[in-house]
């Protein structure tokens, strides 16, 4: 699996996480080191699905039995990989600012209930209040859970094809036509990108919101 380099998670590491003495973390570091390299897997496990969809993506792959299961499979592991990049965005914001949220309970709304307490001109609250409303997101989360819920109806409930032989999802998060549709990988190809420039935001912003 490649693996991709991520600047302002690496920025964020090296302020906050530190010199590791004699190769060995103390407590604090392993909390908040755990956190963003969890991510970066996350992001990584991300790609390596979309790389391993495209390869097995051609004329008419969803037609085919064996094809049509490997796409659902790859497209299901990466819709997960993404969202939990994500997911994990909570956790690194909960030990970065310091808000103890017990682990079970980190998630997006409590994160936000704890920030608006006790940062509530940060950047980072901003952000995270924002992405509900992103129709890129809002689609994520609806992928997942068809592909979680029922997996045999991807396809024929989001698909239709051309005459091209690829697949068409028909409603596409990206453009403001709510009539338009966009093809499988180009959909997946976007959600990288705005997944990573999200988490980009995200860590620019906790750099400027906390000390060292």
């Amino acid at each position: 699996m490649q693996m991709y380099s991520y600047p302002s998670l690496d920025a964020v590491k090296t302020k906050f996480v530190g010199t590791i003495m004699n190769g060995k973390m103390t407590d604090d570091q392993w909390q908040k080191e755990i956190r963003i390299s969890s991510i970066r897997s996350k992001l990584n496990h991300a790609n390596y699905h979309f790389e391993r969809f495209t390869a097995n993506y051609h004329y008419d792959s969803f037609r085919e039995e064996s094809g049509h299961e490997v796409l659902r499979a790859e497209f299901s592991a990466f819709v997960s990989a993404l969202l939990g990049a994500i997911e994990l965005l909570s956790h690194e914001v909960n030990i970065l600012f310091r808000l103890a949220i017990k682990e079970r309970h980190v998630k997006s709304k409590s994160v936000i209930q704890a920030l608006r307490l006790n940062s509530p001109e940060s950047g980072t609250l901003l952000k995270l209040e924002k992405l509900e409303g992103m129709n890129w997101y809002i689609s994520l989360k609806e992928m997942r859970n068809k592909s979680v819920h029922n997996p045999t109806m991807i396809w024929t409930f989001h698909s239709g094809g051309n005459l091209s032989g690829l697949i068409f999802l028909p409603d596409d998060p990206f453009e403001r036509d709510s009539n338009s549709t966009i093809e499988v990988k180009k959909y997946m190809s976007k959600l990288i990108e705005h997944t990573k420039r999200f988490i980009d935001d995200v860590q620019l912003s906790i750099l400027d919101d906390l000390p060292s």
